[in-house]
C-alpha cells in the first residue's frame, strides 16, 4: 500500500468494520488508523505513546471515532521532533486509492497532551474535509494523564 511506518492497527481499503475496546500504545508508527476505507467506526480505544499520530485517517469517508481515550505519558521514545505524536489526525497523503475526507463524526473522546482532532491539509493532495463534525471532545493538558490509563496502571 506505498510507503511509510507500520500502524498498531491498521484498517487499508476496507468497508463497514469496527474497531472496539483495544489498546494501542509504544508503536513506532501510528497507533490506530484506516486508509482509503469508509464506514469505520473506532469505538472505545486507548491509544497512547505512539510515533507521530495516536490516531490517523488518510484517505477515509464517514468514519466515526467516539469514546477513544487518547494521550502521551511523556516518553520520548515515541516524540517525533521532539514532540508527542498528534491526537487524532484526518488527512489526504497520496494514496493508491484516494478519496475526498468526507462524513467523519469524531465526538465524545478525551484527548491529553495532544490536542484537539484536526484536519491537515498541508501535505499530500489535499483535498478537503467535508459534512464532519468534530465537536464535542475533551481537551486536556498533558499534566491531566492518569497513571491507571495505562495498561500497566
Amino acid at each position: 500500500m506505498g510507503e511509510g511506518w507500520a500502524r498498531g492497527i491498521a484498517i487499508d481499503v476496507t468497508k463497514n468494520s469496527v474497531i472496539r475496546d483495544n489498546m494501542v500504545y509504544d508503536n513506532y508508527g501510528e497507533g490506530l488508523g484506516g486508509l482509503s476505507s469508509s464506514r469505520l467506526s473506532f469505538v472505545g480505544n486507548t491509544a497512547h505513546d505512539n510515533y507521530s499520530v495516536q490516531m490517523y485517517f488518510d484517505n477515509s469517508q464517514y468514519i466515526t471515532a467516539r469514546d477513544n481515550l487518547v494521550f502521551h505519558t511523556g516518553d520520548r521514545d515515541y516524540y517525533r521532533g521532539g514532540k508527542p505524536g498528534t491526537g487524532m489526525l484526518i488527512a489526504n497523503e497520496y494514496a493508491e486509492f484516494q478519496k475526498h475526507s468526507t462524513g467523519y463524526v469524531v465526538t465524545d473522546n478525551t484527548l491529553a497532551g495532544v490536542g484537539a482532532p484536526k484536519y491537515d491539509g498541508s501535505y499530500g493532495w489535499g483535498g478537503g474535509l467535508s459534512n464532519s463534525t468534530i465537536a464535542p471532545n475533551e481537551i486536556l493538558s498533558a499534566a491531566a494523564v492518569q497513571s491507571d490509563w495505562t495498561y500497566l496502571g
